[in-house]
């Protein structure tokens, strides 16, 4: 999730990487971008100018390739730029490489909750290679299952079945990608590690997709309230992206 804070100037943001319980729906462990300590350079942030690293279609499978062919794009697979993050000339700390955010934040999930061995993440390289890392026995040993899933999800009470479309290659390392529908719904999972067999188990978003549309209403509502009205003036309102 991409979000807005008080920096230099205005359209300062910050990267967020939040991770829910698949089945409870609570919010386990949230980590941004910013540390309040000293590190060295080339963990720092650095926007280089130009567009942010995402761009939106309604075709799913078009997103997948498109996804792709930016990973592809960047200088190295790990260097996102996702916009300007600039604090405040005399402000404190330091804005990481959303990479770095992302190894320290999986590696204090696999210390927590060592026993968990389903993970599910958002189509990004980077966070492949962060969970990867982190859980790093755990694969080597073949006992756990790693996604990537997109999403477009209209009709989220629909109780039809999923139904499997068919398969399709994408990228650098042509992962295969299934494509299943539930009437309007589309849903790509691509299965990056692990053993158990690829029907058997159908990956979803589910908990983050209800978190961010429960964060935009909140952020809507206190947009409305005269003290909150000053801040976002002040460009200090929260507006939701990915996660």
């Amino acid at each position: 999730m991409i979000a807005p804070f008080q920096g230099n100037a205005a359209g300062q943001k910050l990267y967020f990487l939040l991770s829910f319980d698949a089945v409870r729906g609570n919010v386990i462990h949230l980590t941004s971008n910013f540390t309040a300590f000293a590190v060295g350079e080339s963990l720092r942030y650095r926007w280089r100018g130009g567009q942010a690293d995402r761009e939106e279609t309604d075709d799913i499978i078009q997103r997948i390739s498109l996804t792709e062919m930016r990973f592809l794009q960047r200088s190295q697979f790990d260097e996102i730029q996702y916009g300007s993050a600039m604090q405040k000339r005399h402000a404190r700390g330091n804005i990481l490489r959303p990479v770095i955010a992302a190894h320290g934040h999986f590696k204090l999930l696999s210390q927590r909750f060592p026993e968990v061995k389903t993970h599910v993440i958002a189509h990004e390289c980077f966070l492949r290679g962060a969970a990867i890392v982190a859980w790093a026995p755990l694969f080597r040993q073949r006992q756990g299952d790693l996604w990537y899933v997109e999403e477009e999800i209209r009709t989220p009470a629909s109780p039809a079945p999923w139904q499997l479309q068919g398969k399709t290659h994408h990228g650098w390392w042509q992962n295969s990608w299934q494509r299943w529908t539930q009437e309007e719904n589309q849903k790509m999972v691509c299965r990056l590690a692990g053993t158990a067999e690829e029907n058997a188990f159908l990956p979803d978003l589910a908990a983050s997709r209800r978190f961010t549309i429960w964060l935009k209403k909140q952020t809507r509502v206190c947009a409305e309230r005269p003290v909150f009205r000053r801040a976002r003036n002040a460009n200090s309102g929260l507006t939701g992206s990915r996660v």
